[in-house]
């Protein structure tokens, strides 16, 4: 989990979620994105927190 927290603290989780609101970036980009974000998520409860803490209830 160490890559994964790294990633987390330099802004990470922001990044996939301004790639999920882009309107011109290809499907297969937001999709990569998402799962991504699935991975994060599935690593446990602070890391789903974390998500949300980060505008991850996040609409486009």
């Amino acid at each position: 989990h160490q890559y994964m927290m790294e990633f987390l603290e330099v802004g990470g989780v922001l990044t996939l979620l301004e790639i999920l609101g882009q309107d011109k970036l290809k499907d297969g980009d937001k999709t990569e994105a998402l799962r991504l974000l699935q991975i994060i998520a599935n690593a446990g409860q602070k890391y789903k927190e974390l998500i949300c803490e980060s505008y991850g209830t996040y609409t486009a």
